[in-house]
């Protein structure tokens, strides 16, 4: 019987494959599945002067999917950009991030 080993070409292949489809489900993952987010709101701004600063905000969304999650900002984005001086606002989005479950912290504590 004879064996040989793959050739560094079909290695990189094989693993471009794995790392596609690792990609594909944890994209499929972040996107489909509901989450607990710490979602952050912010507007930037600069004074006439030059001077930068942020005004931000954060709320916690439990049991949302991604896609979702624009709806809940709107409003706090909304506030918070009417709270900032509209002649120094130039800037405004919101980030979130995926906060651990129940299920994560036990594992944690273990």
């Amino acid at each position: 019987m004879f064996w040989q080993s793959p050739s560094t070409s079909d290695q990189r292949s094989n693993r471009g494959a794995v790392g596609d489809i690792a990609r594909a489900k944890l994209q499929q993952e972040i996107l489909n599945w509901q989450h607990h987010w710490l979602v952050t709101v912010f507007v930037e701004c600069k004074t006439p002067e030059g001077e930068h600063y942020t005004d931000s905000t954060e709320f916690e969304a439990r049991g949302v999917r991604l896609n979702d999650l624009a709806e809940l900002v709107r409003p706090e984005l909304d506030n918070i950009q009417n709270q900032a001086n509209p002649n120094h606002s130039y800037y405004h989005g919101w980030q979130a991030e995926i906060l651990p479950n129940r299920k994560q912290e036990k594992g944690r504590a273990a």
